[in-house]
Protein backbone atom coordinates (compact mmCIF):
# COMPACT_ATOMS: atom_id res chain seq x y z
CA UNK A 1 0.00 0.00 0.00
CA UNK A 2 1.30 3.63 -0.81
CA UNK A 3 -0.01 6.59 0.93
CA UNK A 4 0.88 9.96 0.19
CA UNK A 5 -0.06 13.03 2.15
CA UNK A 6 1.31 16.70 2.65
CA UNK A 7 5.22 17.93 3.22
CA UNK A 8 6.19 20.55 5.88
CA UNK A 9 4.53 21.22 9.10
CA UNK A 10 2.07 17.81 10.64
CA UNK A 11 -0.94 17.58 12.12
CA UNK A 12 -3.07 15.81 14.03
CA UNK A 13 -5.77 15.32 11.07
CA UNK A 14 -3.53 13.64 8.55
CA UNK A 15 -1.98 11.41 10.98
CA UNK A 16 -5.27 9.98 12.42
CA UNK A 17 -6.01 9.60 8.38
CA UNK A 18 -3.31 7.89 7.84
CA UNK A 19 -3.63 5.70 10.97
CA UNK A 20 -7.54 5.05 9.98
CA UNK A 21 -6.57 3.68 6.91
CA UNK A 22 -3.73 1.71 8.07
CA UNK A 23 -6.08 0.13 10.85
CA UNK A 24 -8.70 -0.94 7.97
CA UNK A 25 -7.08 -2.33 5.60
CA UNK A 26 -4.61 -3.71 7.52
CA UNK A 27 -1.75 -4.52 4.96
CA UNK A 28 0.77 -6.76 4.95
CA UNK A 29 3.54 -3.44 3.76
CA UNK A 30 2.94 0.19 3.47
CA UNK A 31 4.52 3.19 2.26
CA UNK A 32 3.87 6.51 3.64
CA UNK A 33 5.33 9.28 1.83
CA UNK A 34 4.68 13.03 2.92
CA UNK A 35 5.10 15.08 -0.25
CA UNK A 36 2.81 16.52 -2.76
CA UNK A 37 1.32 14.47 -4.85
CA UNK A 38 1.44 14.11 -8.99
CA UNK A 39 -1.10 13.76 -11.15
CA UNK A 40 -0.19 10.20 -11.54
CA UNK A 41 -0.66 9.33 -8.24
CA UNK A 42 -3.90 11.60 -8.27
CA UNK A 43 -5.45 9.23 -10.80
CA UNK A 44 -4.41 5.79 -9.47
CA UNK A 45 -6.88 4.29 -6.92
CA UNK A 46 -4.13 2.01 -5.27
CA UNK A 47 -2.32 5.20 -4.01
CA UNK A 48 -4.10 7.11 -0.78
CA UNK A 49 -4.15 10.80 -1.82
CA UNK A 50 -4.37 12.53 2.20
CA UNK A 51 -5.24 16.18 3.23
CA UNK A 52 -3.40 17.55 -0.09
CA UNK A 53 -4.49 17.33 -3.93
CA UNK A 54 -7.38 19.46 -3.73
CA UNK A 55 -9.60 16.31 -4.45
CA UNK A 56 -12.03 14.61 -3.12
CA UNK A 57 -12.67 10.88 -4.67
CA UNK A 58 -12.89 8.25 -2.55
CA UNK A 59 -13.69 5.90 -5.64
CA UNK A 60 -10.27 7.22 -6.44
CA UNK A 61 -8.85 7.07 -3.15
CA UNK A 62 -8.42 11.25 -2.74
CA UNK A 63 -9.19 12.76 0.96
CA UNK A 64 -8.46 16.70 0.69
CA UNK A 65 -10.63 19.28 1.82
CA UNK A 66 -8.99 21.89 1.43
CA UNK A 67 -10.71 23.26 -1.97
CA UNK A 68 -14.12 23.28 -0.33
CA UNK A 69 -15.51 26.66 0.70
CA UNK A 70 -15.52 28.49 3.57
CA UNK A 71 -19.10 27.91 4.60
CA UNK A 72 -18.50 24.10 4.28
CA UNK A 73 -19.43 22.60 7.61
CA UNK A 74 -15.96 21.65 9.50
CA UNK A 75 -14.31 18.76 7.48
CA UNK A 76 -10.65 17.34 7.14
CA UNK A 77 -8.77 14.50 5.86
CA UNK A 78 -9.86 12.52 8.63
CA UNK A 79 -13.53 13.05 8.72
CA UNK A 80 -13.49 12.12 5.22
CA UNK A 81 -11.64 8.84 5.56
CA UNK A 82 -13.85 8.20 8.43
CA UNK A 83 -16.84 8.34 6.71
CA UNK A 84 -15.30 6.22 3.54
CA UNK A 85 -15.11 3.37 5.76
CA UNK A 86 -18.22 4.00 7.74
CA UNK A 87 -16.74 5.08 10.76
CA UNK A 88 -18.15 8.55 11.36
CA UNK A 89 -21.26 7.64 13.52
CA UNK A 90 -18.61 5.81 15.75
CA UNK A 91 -16.25 8.27 16.23
CA UNK A 92 -18.61 10.90 16.62
CA UNK A 93 -19.38 9.97 19.93
CA UNK A 94 -15.87 10.54 21.15
CA UNK A 95 -14.80 14.09 22.37
CA UNK A 96 -11.86 14.48 20.28
CA UNK A 97 -13.35 13.90 16.48
CA UNK A 98 -15.68 16.66 15.81
CA UNK A 99 -12.69 18.90 18.05
CA UNK A 100 -9.98 17.56 15.33
CA UNK A 101 -12.10 18.55 12.29
CA UNK A 102 -13.22 22.28 13.83
CA UNK A 103 -9.62 23.02 14.13
CA UNK A 104 -8.43 22.15 11.21
CA UNK A 105 -10.87 23.47 9.40
CA UNK A 106 -12.14 26.91 10.68
CA UNK A 107 -9.03 27.41 13.24
CA UNK A 108 -8.51 27.78 16.98
CA UNK A 109 -10.55 30.47 17.43
CA UNK A 110 -13.51 28.45 16.10
CA UNK A 111 -12.52 25.85 18.27
CA UNK A 112 -12.58 27.71 21.40
CA UNK A 113 -16.27 29.23 20.77
CA UNK A 114 -17.23 25.61 20.08
CA UNK A 115 -15.68 24.77 23.60
CA UNK A 116 -17.06 28.09 25.09
CA UNK A 117 -13.86 29.18 25.85
CA UNK A 118 -11.93 32.82 25.36
CA UNK A 119 -9.06 31.45 24.51
CA UNK A 120 -7.49 27.69 23.23
CA UNK A 121 -3.71 27.47 24.91
CA UNK A 122 -1.04 26.18 23.69
CA UNK A 123 -0.93 24.05 26.98
CA UNK A 124 -3.97 22.55 26.50
CA UNK A 125 -2.81 19.97 23.86
CA UNK A 126 -1.41 16.45 25.19
CA UNK A 127 2.32 15.94 25.64
CA UNK A 128 2.36 13.39 23.91
CA UNK A 129 1.08 14.51 20.83
CA UNK A 130 3.45 17.19 19.79
CA UNK A 131 6.28 15.07 20.03
CA UNK A 132 5.58 12.37 17.60
CA UNK A 133 3.77 15.02 15.19
CA UNK A 134 7.26 16.46 15.32
CA UNK A 135 8.82 13.62 14.37
CA UNK A 136 6.80 13.01 11.99
CA UNK A 137 7.61 16.29 9.90
CA UNK A 138 11.21 14.96 9.87
CA UNK A 139 10.15 12.82 6.67
CA UNK A 140 9.46 14.59 3.36
CA UNK A 141 9.75 13.71 -0.02
CA UNK A 142 11.06 10.21 -1.83
CA UNK A 143 11.96 9.36 2.11
CA UNK A 144 8.90 7.06 3.35
CA UNK A 145 8.09 7.90 7.04
CA UNK A 146 9.51 4.62 9.05
CA UNK A 147 7.88 1.36 9.74
CA UNK A 148 8.04 1.56 13.27
CA UNK A 149 5.84 5.25 12.54
CA UNK A 150 3.40 3.94 10.64
CA UNK A 151 2.86 0.99 12.96
CA UNK A 152 2.14 3.57 15.82
CA UNK A 153 -0.30 5.71 13.89
CA UNK A 154 -2.14 2.15 13.08
CA UNK A 155 -2.06 1.06 16.78
CA UNK A 156 -3.51 4.54 17.85
CA UNK A 157 -6.48 4.57 15.29
CA UNK A 158 -6.94 0.21 16.06
CA UNK A 159 -7.55 1.30 19.67
CA UNK A 160 -9.59 4.67 19.32
CA UNK A 161 -12.05 2.56 16.37
CA UNK A 162 -12.37 -0.37 18.97
CA UNK A 163 -13.65 1.96 22.21
CA UNK A 164 -15.69 3.86 19.64
CA UNK A 165 -17.40 0.93 18.16
CA UNK A 166 -17.65 -0.94 21.61
CA UNK A 167 -19.13 2.62 23.15
CA UNK A 168 -21.47 2.32 19.94
CA UNK A 169 -23.01 -0.95 20.69
CA UNK A 170 -23.56 -0.30 24.29
CA UNK A 171 -25.65 3.20 23.02
CA UNK A 172 -27.76 1.42 20.93
CA UNK A 173 -28.11 -1.12 23.74
CA UNK A 174 -28.85 0.94 26.59
CA UNK A 175 -31.12 3.09 24.11
CA UNK A 176 -33.72 0.12 23.97
CA UNK A 177 -33.67 -0.10 27.93
CA UNK A 178 -33.73 3.58 29.23
CA UNK A 179 -35.95 6.22 29.93
CA UNK A 180 -35.37 9.40 31.92
CA UNK A 181 -38.24 9.91 34.79
CA UNK A 182 -38.48 12.22 37.20
CA UNK A 183 -37.50 11.85 41.26
CA UNK A 184 -38.72 14.77 43.16
CA UNK A 185 -39.15 16.54 39.83
CA UNK A 186 -35.10 15.56 38.74
CA UNK A 187 -34.96 14.56 35.53
CA UNK A 188 -33.31 11.03 36.14
CA UNK A 189 -31.67 8.63 33.23
CA UNK A 190 -32.98 5.43 34.21
CA UNK A 191 -31.18 1.76 32.52
CA UNK A 192 -32.73 -1.19 32.85
CA UNK A 193 -29.35 -2.58 32.16
CA UNK A 194 -25.52 -2.32 33.51
CA UNK A 195 -24.85 1.56 32.68
CA UNK A 196 -21.41 2.17 30.31
CA UNK A 197 -20.16 5.50 31.46
CA UNK A 198 -19.27 7.11 28.05
CA UNK A 199 -22.75 6.01 26.41
CA UNK A 200 -24.87 6.97 29.47
CA UNK A 201 -22.82 10.46 29.22
CA UNK A 202 -23.54 10.60 25.65
CA UNK A 203 -27.82 9.94 26.27
CA UNK A 204 -27.78 12.25 29.09
CA UNK A 205 -26.09 15.52 26.53
CA UNK A 206 -28.71 14.60 24.10
CA UNK A 207 -31.65 14.33 26.19
CA UNK A 208 -30.54 17.72 28.29
CA UNK A 209 -29.51 19.59 24.84
CA UNK A 210 -33.18 18.19 23.30
CA UNK A 211 -35.22 19.44 26.83
CA UNK A 212 -32.61 22.41 27.99
CA UNK A 213 -32.94 20.89 31.51
CA UNK A 214 -30.44 18.87 33.43
CA UNK A 215 -30.06 15.61 34.15
CA UNK A 216 -29.20 15.16 37.78
CA UNK A 217 -28.57 11.12 38.13
CA UNK A 218 -28.72 7.94 36.63
CA UNK A 219 -29.86 4.92 38.14
CA UNK A 220 -28.89 1.50 36.37
CA UNK A 221 -28.05 -1.74 37.11
CA UNK A 222 -25.12 -2.77 39.37
CA UNK A 223 -21.77 -4.03 37.89
CA UNK A 224 -22.03 -7.77 38.02
CA UNK A 225 -18.71 -7.99 39.37
CA UNK A 226 -19.52 -5.47 42.25
CA UNK A 227 -23.24 -6.80 42.96
CA UNK A 228 -26.46 -7.68 41.85
CA UNK A 229 -28.24 -4.70 43.02
CA UNK A 230 -28.76 -1.51 41.68
CA UNK A 231 -25.93 1.64 41.03
CA UNK A 232 -27.09 5.39 41.57
CA UNK A 233 -24.90 7.53 40.41
CA UNK A 234 -24.90 11.83 40.70
CA UNK A 235 -23.91 13.90 37.49
CA UNK A 236 -21.51 16.56 37.76
CA UNK A 237 -22.14 17.30 41.94
CA UNK A 238 -25.67 18.28 41.32
CA UNK A 239 -26.69 20.38 44.12
CA UNK A 240 -29.92 18.79 44.70
CA UNK A 241 -28.32 14.95 44.98
CA UNK A 242 -26.45 13.79 47.94
CA UNK A 243 -26.81 9.61 48.59
CA UNK A 244 -24.86 10.34 52.02
CA UNK A 245 -28.49 10.01 53.65
CA UNK A 246 -29.02 6.40 52.49
CA UNK A 247 -25.82 5.62 54.32
CA UNK A 248 -26.63 3.02 57.27
CA UNK A 249 -29.53 1.69 55.48
CA UNK A 250 -30.28 -2.12 55.41
CA UNK A 251 -30.67 -1.68 52.00
CA UNK A 252 -27.62 -0.14 50.98
CA UNK A 253 -24.27 -2.19 50.09
CA UNK A 254 -21.84 1.00 49.77
CA UNK A 255 -22.70 4.58 50.15
CA UNK A 256 -19.98 7.05 49.04
CA UNK A 257 -18.62 9.43 51.65
CA UNK A 258 -18.42 12.31 48.76
CA UNK A 259 -22.30 11.41 48.23
CA UNK A 260 -22.25 11.01 44.50
CA UNK A 261 -22.19 7.19 44.40
CA UNK A 262 -24.99 4.80 45.78
CA UNK A 263 -25.32 1.09 45.79
CA UNK A 264 -27.84 -1.15 46.82
CA UNK A 265 -27.62 -5.24 48.33
CA UNK A 266 -30.10 -6.33 46.04
CA UNK A 267 -32.51 -5.72 42.57
CA UNK A 268 -35.13 -3.63 44.24
CA UNK A 269 -38.70 -3.61 42.00
CA UNK A 270 -38.35 -0.56 40.21
CA UNK A 271 -40.81 1.66 42.15
CA UNK A 272 -38.85 0.91 45.09
CA UNK A 273 -35.42 2.17 43.87
CA UNK A 274 -37.25 5.31 42.44
CA UNK A 275 -38.78 5.88 46.37
CA UNK A 276 -35.06 5.12 47.55
CA UNK A 277 -33.74 7.71 45.13
CA UNK A 278 -36.21 10.51 46.38
CA UNK A 279 -34.84 9.94 50.09
CA UNK A 280 -31.25 11.62 48.54
CA UNK A 281 -33.17 14.72 46.27
CA UNK A 282 -34.01 18.00 48.33
CA UNK A 283 -36.55 20.01 46.68
CA UNK A 284 -35.67 21.84 43.30
CA UNK A 285 -36.57 25.20 44.27
CA UNK A 286 -34.01 24.80 47.34
CA UNK A 287 -30.99 24.76 44.84
CA UNK A 288 -32.02 27.99 42.90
Amino acid sequence: MKIITHPGRAHRDEALAVGLILAEKKPTSAQVFRRNPTPADLADPDVWVVDVGEQHHPELHNFDHHQFPADHPPTCAMTLVAEYFGLSEALAGLAWYDAVAILDSKGPAALAKHFEVPKLHPGMISPFETTPLRILEEFSGDTPVPTFFCRILRTVAEDHIEWARTVHTHLTELKGCSQVLRVKGLPTLVHLANAHPAASEIMRDEWMEAHDEVIGMSISYDDPDRGPGWSLYRFDNHPAVDFTVLHGRADMEFVHVGGFIGKTKERLPLPQILELAELAVSPLEENH
